[in-house]
């Protein structure tokens, strides 16, 4: 029985060119021949996820802003995980640009174990940190601080202090009223 001449059937892949056979063969069944294209495939295995307000699960975008009502989600309406993730991809990222400008040898590898230690392996992410530097208990214990290291403390000041208030959407400390992010959000005081 004669062949019927082989005809080249255009497909949506060579259409658009976008992909190559990288092998092409038949598989036969008695009278029966199917052609057969290998073509190359990726698999992305990367997640992504989207911080999700608690109350009516609408995305937070990384200022933490309710996608539907426009205002911003309070640090403490975001759930441990939404903490966590917001954390990881927003202010780590940012704050390890601060520290790296001021100190690279020491803060070139920075991450959660940077500034939570244990409870950053642990899962708990418990603040302050016991491992950081202990900050004094007095007034004049913290002017032998910034004596004894000005260029630290001038950076906590300036540049560390608001910047994590302001990613976390705190007012910085006001000795004042005793609230705000401060120094003590993070550092252990002397007993």
């Amino acid at each position: 029985m004669p062949r019927k001449s082989k005809t080249k059937r255009k497909t949506a892949a060579s259409k658009s060119g976008s992909s190559r056979a990288i092998w092409k063969g038949s598989i036969d069944f008695g009278l029966v021949n199917i052609p057969v294209r290998l073509y190359t495939a990726e698999n992305s295995n990367s997640l992504s996820f989207d911080l999700l307000d608690k109350r009516d699960f609408s995305r937070i975008r990384y200022r933490r802003v309710n996608e539907k009502t426009g205002k911003e989600v309070a640090w403490a309406d975001m759930s441990k995980d939404q903490r966590i993730e917001y954390m990881k991809s927003v202010v780590v990222p940012q704050m390890k640009q601060v520290f790296t400008a001021f100190n690279p040898d020491r803060y070139g590898k920075m991450g959660c174990m940077t500034c939570h230690g244990d409870s950053a392996t642990d899962g708990s992410f418990k603040m302050p940190n016991p491992k950081l530097p202990v900050l004094p208990n007095s007034s004049d214990g913290f002017k032998q601080l910034a004596m004894d290291k000005p260029a630290v403390m001038e950076f906590m000041k300036t540049e560390v202090k608001p910047k994590m208030a302001a990613l976390l959407g705190m007012p910085e400390w006001n000795p004042d009223t005793k609230s705000g992010f401060g120094c003590g959000e993070c550092h252990t005081t002397a007993q």
